[in-house]
């Protein structure tokens, strides 16, 4: 009789941990999603955006040219072509349009981050070595909202080491590790 009460309590056991493990996993994937989007909705690729009207990546993302991180746009940069006041100037979404009139930085989230152990310069690889920023990133010409987070389309070193080959850049360890 004592077995079969102990193999009862054993039983919804495993059910309580399998349930606990689930509802983790899954929380674990909400927060995920949730901290993956960015406060302002950024569409690239829209008729009246950024790529349409051919700015550069540089342009926004001003560490490229002078910097080893590409760095996201400061609200001085956005205020050099929206004015929430003109009328006849570049669109100005409502979320953008309240940061420059109250001068509050947009809190944008970081998308992509190089592993600390790496050494990654995007002045050596956008300028120097003239890379198009889609051959790293996902192709934003091409999306309407914010670059999907780095654990959904990790650059991965495979990757970096088969564009060195192709590009006959330098394949040595030092080089991008520290």
């Amino acid at each position: 009789m004592k077995f079969l009460e102990l193999r009862k309590y054993i039983t919804s056991g495993v059910a309580v941990v399998l349930l606990l493990a689930a509802v983790s996993v899954l929380g674990w994937r909400v927060v995920q999603y949730v901290s993956g989007r960015q406060p302002v909705n950024f569409p690239h690729a829209s008729a009246l955006c950024h790529v349409a009207l051919h700015v550069p990546c540089a342009a926004c993302h001003t560490g490229i040219v002078g910097g080893t991180h590409a760095g996201l746009p400061k609200l001085a940069v956005c205020a050099l072509c929206h004015d929430p006041d003109r009328k006849d100037g570049p669109k100005c979404p409502p979320a953008l349009a309240a940061a420059l009139k109250s001068g509050t930085e947009i809190p944008w989230k970081q998308h992509s981050r190089a592993p600390k152990h790496v050494y990654f310069s995007h002045y050596r690889h956008a300028v120097l070595g003239a890379l198009n920023c889609a051959e790293c990133h996902p192709d934003v010409t091409r999306l309407e909202s914010p670059p999907p987070p780095p654990w959904r389309n990790p650059v991965r070193m495979a990757k970096c080491i088969a564009c060195h080959r192709a590009k006959h850049a330098s394949t040595d360890c030092l080089g991008c590790h520290r």
